[in-house]
């Protein structure tokens, strides 16, 4: 599930690099995102986000992806952590 968010992110034309990505991975490993779906959005957004002028399509591909993911406690869903998941990127 994670990856198909690094797919939309380039689709949607952010640079996003491997190099970032992995970054990512590393920050939520050490719980850099407070265990709160606001603090991932943050984290994301800080990590792969090059320059403000990608503000937009970045929260775009963020709302458009976790549309459907339940947010009423702002706790982060077990499904985004799961490591199995995060680490086979093919670019």
């Amino acid at each position: 599930m994670f990856t198909s968010f690094f797919y939309l992110l380039r689709a949607r034309g952010l640079k996003v690099s491997l190099n970032e990505w992995m970054s990512l991975i590393e920050a939520l490993d050490k719980g850099l995102h407070n265990s709160s779906f606001t603090g991932f959005y943050y984290l994301c957004r800080a990590i792969l986000v090059k320059s403000e002028a990608d503000f937009d399509k970045f929260d775009g591909a963020f709302l458009e992806f976790f549309k459907d993911m339940e947010r009423a406690t702002d706790e982060l869903p077990k499904e985004l952590l799961d490591k199995s998941d995060r680490s086979h990127v093919v670019l």
